[in-house]
Formats: C-alpha cells, structure tokens, sequence
C-alpha cells in the first residue's frame, strides 16, 4: 500500500511531506506470527486464506509489504487494478513499517476499504487500500492517498521486477493516452507550474478533495512539472512525472478519469516526489 499497500498505498503516495502515497500495514505480534507462518514450509499452525474476507486480506498485504515479499503482493491483485497498485509495490524497498490503523470495512457488496499508516527513512504516510470481490474471492484493486505526515518526502525509487508471467505495468492497456485526456493533464500541469493551487484544484474529482493540501504543497515547494510517458488506462489516463521541486529532480504519477466520456477530466490521483 502502502497498502495504494495505497494496502500497502503506493502506492496514494501528498506524498510523503509534498505528494505521493504510501503503504499500508499492522505491527502487531500476530501479524509477525502470521509472517511467519507463511514463510513456514513446516506446515505448523493454520493459515487464514487471505482471499476469504476484506480483513484477512489486508493482513496479508501488510505481513507481505513488510517481508519485501514483492511476488506475494503480485499475487494479492486484482486481475485489473487502478495504476496506483502498482505505483505502491514500487515503494516496497523503501518501507520501513506499515501498521493498519483499523479494522478492514465493507463499503458495498463487492467493495472494501482499509485504513493503514507507512513510515519510510524520511516520512510517513496514510493511505487507504481498496480491495473488491470477484466472485467468492477478495483481491487488492486500489490504493488512495488518505493524508501523510508532516515535513516528509519520499524517493518513488526503481520498481522492482514483477514475477514471470506478470505484467510490469499498470492493468488494463498500454496505449498512449488519447489527445483528449492528454490535453487536460497539461491543464492541470499548466496550473501547478504556474502556481495557480485554487486552479489546480478545482480540477480534482470529487472523491480526490483530499489532494487540495498536496497540490498546495506542491505549488509552495515550486513544482515544475514535466509531462513524459503517458498511458491510455481503464479508470482513464495515467501520465509518468519529470521534473523538479524545490531545487531537486523529482518524479512521480498523475491519474486523471472522465465522468462523461471525455467531456470533462477531473485528477484522481497525484504523487510527485524530490528524487535523493
């Protein structure tokens, strides 16, 4: 998630002290003891499946993001995800813990969510993991930024390799996004680089009002956002971030989806991040 991790939730990743998001996760004994439990080939004590129920999934994705067991968190995803998951499982060496800060709770018949807190070497962040039901199963299909820690920041880093047979990308597609959706996250870049915080935010989907701080921050910190490898997704359009801030490179990712087919975009995810 950080979990998102988000769980963890990256991958909400504004990020750590500017604007990103990170993991989620538990520090508990119990979780330790489930730890390592899976890491048991012994057979000793009873595994709970972490595809039974939103909680037990959560669990698991936060025992795993704290062993850096990035196959186990490959496994826990949903067939198709948000770009953010994957943005998350990117941030996984540079976890130090994740703890959950609640229980796992249902928010519809196929949709769950749960809160978790990441700290890395140099900040900390909330981000709430989004899990769905496919089926009998539950999986991991999201992650969003739900607050960070003050004064922090955080490295996006290199991803690490995805499991044979997976994808090394966002799900759902890896056509370059369409004029359109390219167009409004120059908007929105516009507005940032120019210093225009109000702009920017209006231009923030409703469920992502959250952002307002981190865009502010962004904008304080003299952001000056490059555009690079753009991607055509199924919640909308994803673009990789260059750039600087404050005085140093930076990176990260931009989400933007369309309500209405393309007539308007709103910002659904932002992490951008000094780089070292």
């Amino acid at each position: 998630m950080i979990v998102t991790i988000v769980a963890v939730v990256v991958i909400a990743l504004g990020a750590l002290g500017i604007t990103g998001f990170v993991a989620p996760g538990f520090f508990l004994s119990d979780d330790d003891e489930k730890s390592d439990g899976n890491k048991d080939s012994g057979g000793g004590g009873q595994q709970t499946d972490p595809t039974s129920s939103p909680q037990a999934l959560a669990e698991r994705i936060v025992a795993e993001i704290n062993n850096k067991n990035v196959d186990a968190l490959f496994g826990l995803k949903c067939q198709q995800t948000g770009p953010n998951v994957d943005d998350v499982i990117k941030m996984v060496p540079q976890i130090q813990s994740v703890e959950l800060t609640g229980q796992a709770r249902e928010t519809g018949p196929t949709e769950a969510m749960a809160e978790v807190h990441a700290v890395t070497a140099k900040g900390a962040a909330n981000v709430t993991g989004i899990m769905t039901k496919q089926g009998d199963k539950w999986c991991w299909s999201d992650a969003r930024l739900s607050g960070h820690a003050e004064g922090s920041a955080m490295n996006p880093g290199q991803s690490p390799a995805p499991p044979a047979g997976m994808p090394d990308g966002p799900q759902g597609g890896f056509d370059e996004a369409p004029p359109v959706g390219k167009a409004a996250m120059s908007e929105f870049v516009n507005k940032v680089n120019a210093g225009d915080a109000e702009g920017a935010s209006a231009m923030l989907c409703a469920a992502a009002e959250y952002l307002k701080e981190d865009v502010q921050k962004v904008v304080d910190n003299g952001a000056n956002i490059v555009l690079e490898a753009t991607q055509d997704i199924d919640s909308g359009v994803r673009a990789d971030l260059g750039g600087t801030m404050s005085g140093k490179k930076a990176s990260g990712v931009l989400s933007m989806m369309s309500p209405d087919d393309g007539a308007t975009w709103c910002v659904s995810m932002l992490f951008y991040a000094t780089i070292g």
